[in-house]
């Protein structure tokens, strides 16, 4: 067994790299080297969750691209779907920082992002990106929630339940879901005997 590495330590310029190298294979124009420098001396001394931030910035950054073509840029560099119940930490956390661009540079493209955290969360988790979505777009976002429900990929309605909880941890509260269950249980309900 490997020694123990602290997950917010493999956001670093090597995850950069391969990033930026999966990148470059579908954005030739991409800025590989501005991107890798500015990851590298702006993570080192951040905790997981800037660290994440640092890298879908510099994206941002990088791409210069509206948000649907950067998108459609980064869903090309998602590897495999995860067809396990395990790993979402182990193999897929380098989309963490794609979840994040989505998060915060997606919310004026509605289809693009649910589409992108739909593929995203095949192979990680968008609990964190959706977030804002239902905050600004609450009835649509529930009314694809409901959707999701019944995917047949675990992870897509596993993402229902963590999206959708009020006090996630690292995770912004939703304002819009705060007081009333309601719209919770009916998302939960039907999920109680998921085996996930």
């Amino acid at each position: 067994m490997g020694k123990y590495v602290p997950l917010k330590f493999l956001f670093n310029k090597e995850l950069a790299e391969k990033m930026a190298d999966s990148i470059c294979k579908h954005e030739p124009n991409f800025s590989k080297k501005n991107f890798l420098d500015s990851v590298t001396c702006k993570v080192e001394n951040l905790e997981l969750k800037q660290r994440v931030e640092v890298i879908a910035d510099e994206l941002h950054n990088a791409l210069q691209k509206d948000f649907n073509e950067a998108i459609h840029i980064l869903l090309k560099t998602l590897g495999p779907e995860n067809t396990t119940e395990v790993g979402t930490f182990t193999k897929g956390y380098m989309y963490m920082p794609i979840a994040k661009y989505v998060e915060k540079y997606g919310l004026n493209d509605f289809d693009s992002s649910f589409n992108a955290m739909y593929e995203i969360t095949k192979r990680n988790t968008a609990e964190y990106a959706i977030r804002p979505y239902l905050e600004k777009y609450h009835e649509e976002t529930l009314e694809i929630l409901q959707q999701w429900l019944r995917d047949e990929n675990s992870h897509i309605r596993r993402l229902v339940s963590e999206g959708t909880r009020p006090r996630l941890p690292w995770a912004k509260k939703i304002r819009a879901l705060k007081g009333d269950f309601r719209n919770n249980l009916k998302l939960l309900e039907p999920l109680m005997n998921d085996p996930f």
